[in-house]
């Protein structure tokens, strides 16, 4: 059977749509899926976010939404440069994706990663961003994320997939900002 799903929208930060099975019995079943850019695949991804709008739709439990990052070379092409299908399937998804694009560029790709954000979430945030090579991860907390015993469970967590993303060599050492500014301020 053919997958069924869309190709939501594409914004300065992520293109997004969603996939799944369509045979009878395989809800559940993870798609992976390929974004083409003038019929080329470019970025593979596998669609498995949660999307309560397609769980809703009848779709399993709604574990198909896919994301793949902005890059900075796609940013001024047409929506008709891109084509999102099932991985294996000649056919694309047939919804155009609509365009929420600004004029902002690559300044509008920091994306929000904050420490306290639930741990499955953050851990799988952090293994999108950091499939492109080029990526650059900064992060930020709140200063009262530490009193509250649920967020400061969550931030364990998070830091403890940070160091082990640190260990795999797949992230660098942590460096303060100050760290980072001082060769700027010198110059």
């Amino acid at each position: 059977a053919l997958p069924v799903g869309s190709f939501d929208v594409i914004t300065d930060h992520w293109l997004h749509g969603w996939c799944c099975d369509a045979t009878p019995g395989a809800e559940g079943t993870i798609v992976d899926v390929e974004l083409l850019l003038h019929g080329s695949v470019v970025a593979v991804t596998a669609a498995d976010w949660h999307r309560p709008d397609v769980a809703a739709a009848g779709y399993g439990d709604g574990q198909h939404g896919a994301r793949i990052g902005m890059r900075d070379e796609w940013r001024s092409l047409p929506v008709s440069a891109f084509a999102l299908r099932a991985v294996g399937h000649s056919a694309a998804l047939t919804t155009p994706p609509g365009d929420a694009r600004t004029d902002r560029g690559a300044e509008s790709t920091v994306m929000p990663l904050p420490m306290e954000t639930e741990p499955e979430q953050f851990a799988r945030m952090l293994d999108v961003l950091l499939r492109d090579t080029t990526s650059h991860v900064t992060l930020a907390m709140r200063s009262d994320a530490f009193t509250d015993p649920v967020t400061a469970a969550a931030l364990d967590r998070n830091i403890a997939t940070l160091a082990a993303h640190t260990a795999a060599g797949t992230l660098s050492a942590p460096q303060s900002l100050l760290a980072l500014a001082l060769p700027l301020l010198s110059t």
